[in-house]
């Protein structure tokens, strides 16, 4: 019997293979997580988070580690890909910019939950007013 992958892992691998056809090399880095980081052309550091649609709420939902996310925004050439499973598109966000866009939530908060809704506005849940993201939708130049 064969193991069925989860539809973001698929949604992931996809996009790698999409860097890969773009002629980029691609390698796991888990020094920084143990998954879905990765170097990409030996300079970029990439962190590759996926999502399907919830249509109750129109959103699609991402969470990032506070941990994670503060001290990856300070590597240099630091992305975040967030990668919409239903589509397999992406919006690829340098991560210091959303680094400093976020409103400061509470010290106590360990995980960022946010949401992007269709037209790429994405808000930390429970925190300030949305960040629009249009101008990183499928913009592999940042790499």
């Amino acid at each position: 019997m064969t193991e069925r992958k989860p539809r973001d892992t698929i949604a992931r691998d996809r996009f790698l293979q999409r860097l890969h056809e773009m002629n980029h090399q691609v390698e796991s880095d888990t020094v920084i997580a143990r998954e879905n980081v990765y170097r990409v052309d030996g300079l970029v550091h990439l962190m590759v988070r996926t999502s399907r649609f919830h249509d109750r709420r129109s959103v699609y939902f991402f969470g990032l580690t506070r941990h994670i996310f503060e001290n990856f925004a300070q590597l240099p050439h630091a992305v975040i890909a967030f990668v919409f499973s239903d589509t397999s598109e992406a919006s690829l966000v340098p991560a210091q910019w959303l680094w400093k866009q976020r409103e400061k939530p509470s010290a106590d908060s360990k995980q960022f939950k946010l949401e992007i809704d269709k037209s790429l506005r994405l808000k930390v849940r429970n925190a300030g007013k949305p960040i629009d993201l249009g101008d990183f939708r499928e913009d592999f130049r940042v790499l």
